[in-house]
């Protein structure tokens, strides 16, 4: 269990801390944002598996139903409930959606498995994961097959909130230069007509003769190609064309296999041929960099911690008030002062203040020494 929602810093939201929900049957977790003057609600939902079902569904309608007037909502969840299946549960829950005007965006199976049954591989799919909206809002949804997790990640996109940034991606330029483009650019080489060049007497002539083919072929065969530079790009920098190719291909086979068209084993032979070629390629990545800074040794240390100690990326402070509005970020520190500072005072005015006597308090016994007459 557990459920948390990641939001881009430059994103304005209110936590809404009389939403979240701690149940053994469900967990919940929403955020507040303002689009255009629409109050827009985010939430968190998770269904405890094998944990009653009715009972989630009651909760689910209560949190939900004095919202709809007041809010857009976009519910994002594992729900545990299979819309795939024809029951009773199911019905239940699509007629609290309805009478919601809520609708699923997601309508494919988002869990797909395999068990061994009697010796027989058996799939089974299942429609557990989805993100419910308004019925009038306009959107594009769908889910990313991977094999990362057993769950299918799935998303939605709306035109209305979407903000476009005018930051311009990092863009390098470069030249694939492989095993295929290789063998390319020799064929090429060998078929055009620089060997002409030898039989030229004129020096300069000759050389801008040689020059001017080589070149040709050169571009021809290795051109120069544009790409953007993602944060995964920056972040494993190791990871070239090729194996994100085969990456690409260890996806399709893993679909390929929860489709039983072709056998698990392929798919388990080739995910784990391309692990192998990707912990190679981060050992060579950081071999390179070791052999390049070998006689600068702050260079040295900077791929060290670069390795055993990644940046963090610090949060920022934020503070709210009792009514949940943020303070500004100027103000923080001298609200935690005045907080602080004002403790003392705070306690001292709650302690009642009653005229009685020290002795009506506290009962003192006066012990008086009798002496023997002896």
């Amino acid at each position: 269990g557990g459920i948390s929602i990641f939001i881009n810093d430059s994103l304005e939201y209110k936590h809404r801390h009389d939403l979240n929900i701690m149940l053994p049957h469900m967990e919940c977790l929403f955020i507040e944002m303002k689009f255009d003057n629409q109050l827009y609600l985010i939430g968190g939902i998770y269904r405890i598996p094998k944990t009653s079902i009715n009972s989630f569904i009651d909760h689910f309608n209560k949190l939900i139903e004095p919202l709809k007037s007041t809010h857009k909502l976009i519910l994002l969840g594992d729900y545990n409930i299979d819309l795939k299946r024809n029951d009773n549960y199911k019905n239940e829950f699509e007629l609290c959606l309805q009478s919601n005007y809520l609708i699923p965006t997601i309508l494919k199976a988002t869990r797909v498995a395999t068990k061994n049954l009697n010796g027989q591989e058996i799939i089974s799919e299942t429609l557990i994961d989805n993100i419910l909206i308004n019925y009038n809002t306009n959107y594009q949804s769908g889910i990313i097959e991977s094999s990362i997790t057993d769950h299918y990640s799935i998303y939605v996109m709306l035109p209305e909130i979407t903000k476009i940034t005018n930051t311009e991606p990092d863009i390098i330029k470069y030249r694939a230069i492989n095993f295929m483009s290789q063998r390319f650019f020799n064929n090429n080489l060998c078929n055009s007509d620089i060997i002409q060049s030898l039989h030229n007497n004129n020096a300069e002539s000759a050389y801008m003769q040689y020059s001017n083919i080589f070149d040709d072929v050169y571009n021809k065969s290795f051109p120069i190609k544009n790409k953007i530079i993602s944060s995964k790009d920056k972040e494993k920098p190791w990871i070239n064309d090729s194996l994100v190719s085969r990456l690409k291909i260890r996806d399709k086979l893993n679909k390929l296999a929860n489709n039983k068209k072709i056998s698990r084993k392929i798919y388990t032979d080739f995910r784990n041929k391309v692990t192998y070629q990707l912990r190679q390629a981060k050992a060579k990545y950081y071999d390179e960099k070791f052999v390049a800074n070998a006689g600068n040794i702050k260079k040295t240390w900077e791929v060290i911690n670069s390795v055993i100690k990644p940046k963090k990326v610090r949060p920022k402070v934020s503070l709210t008030d009792e009514t949940g509005n943020k303070h500004k970020e100027s103000l923080i520190p001298n609200t935690f002062k005045d907080y602080f500072t004002n403790i003392a005072d705070k306690l001292t005015s709650k302690i009642p203040h009653h005229k009685m006597m020290l002795h009506h308090i506290y009962k003192i016994e006066y012990i008086i020494p009798s002496y023997s007459t002896q």
